[in-house]
């Protein structure tokens, strides 16, 4: 039986590599598609890489709070957000990139 999605996913992932760098976005939570509710974004990367992209992630003003998963599925991402952030409205994920997500571009 398929889980339901009580929020919209936003996914741009093509294939897996390993984990998903998560963080609360201040700024569209609240609003939009997260009204009543709060937005995630998450970029995809591989685990080598992951602690790179979290040093990014929070260095962005939207971050409000960060974790990490494995790269999961849809439905799994579906259970995880329903079961730890029960306020989830709005969720997208994308795929970090080096020289702009992580690698030697912040100070």
């Amino acid at each position: 039986m398929a889980i339901t999605e009580p929020f919209e996913i936003n996914d741009r992932r093509v294939e897996s590599k390993g984990c998903i760098v998560w963080m609360l976005d201040g700024f569209m939570s609240g609003w939009g598609n997260a009204t009543d509710g709060e937005s995630y974004a998450g970029w995809q990367c591989d685990p080598v890489d992951a602690e790179e992209v979290e040093r990014w992630v929070k260095y962005r003003s939207d971050c409000v709070k960060t974790h990490t998963t494995d790269d999961l599925s849809r439905q799994q991402i579906i259970t995880h957000f329903k079961q730890t952030r029960p306020l989830a409205k709005h969720i997208s994920i994308y795929v970090a990139k080096e020289g702009i997500h992580y690698g030697d571009i912040i100070d």
